[in-house]
């Protein structure tokens, strides 16, 4: 944790002089959010909120249009193993819905990070997009098809997975 947060600050700080020194007017941020706030809990529960404060006030003072790409849904299982089960049943879908995981359980994991991030929800120069809008539905959100997992592990998208987004997220960076 330590040595990979202390390579944070000066990677955030060349992004941030790359857009002064180039006029990059609109910058999009995407992360696993909530591994910042599920390592050291209490020192990182407290720095999320601030680091994330400081990052907006740099980009506002720039003039910069952020726009957020929330967290996918982490899965609950690893999808080898899901797909590897799923053929010991008849409903192989049936299956692997079963056992994906729930849009509650994917807010109740954002939790922490949602809360700093619903204080900027109305700022005008921040805009938050959300891969479940995607991937979920009422009452699961997709680990793929019968055939095709959407994950390469519990938390980062296969290529099949970034595919089903493609259209999603294209037509919410376009259009502002």
């Amino acid at each position: 944790y330590k040595a990979q947060a202390s390579n944070c600050a000066p990677m955030q700080d060349g992004a941030l002089a790359y857009v002064r020194t180039h006029g990059v007017r609109r910058v999009v941020l995407a992360s696993r959010w909530a591994w910042y706030t599920d390592q050291d809990i209490e020192r990182s529960r407290a720095a999320f909120p601030i680091g994330f404060a400081r990052t907006m006030e740099a980009y506002r003072a720039l003039g910069v249009q952020v726009t957020i790409v929330e967290q996918v849904p982490q899965q609950l299982y690893r999808p080898v193993g899901l797909y590897t089960q799923s053929f010991l049943h008849r409903d192989r879908l049936g299956f692997l819905v079963d056992h994906a995981t729930t849009p509650a359980a994917h807010r109740e994991h954002m939790r922490i990070v949602n809360e700093t991030f619903d204080r900027y929800r109305a700022d005008a120069m921040i805009r938050f997009v959300s891969p479940a809008d995607a991937l979920c539905d009422a009452a699961r959100c997709a680990v793929g098809t019968a055939d095709v997992s959407y994950y390469w592990d519990q938390s980062h998208l296969s290529v099949a997975g970034a595919a089903k987004l493609e259209g999603f997220l294209g037509n919410a960076l376009l259009n502002r």
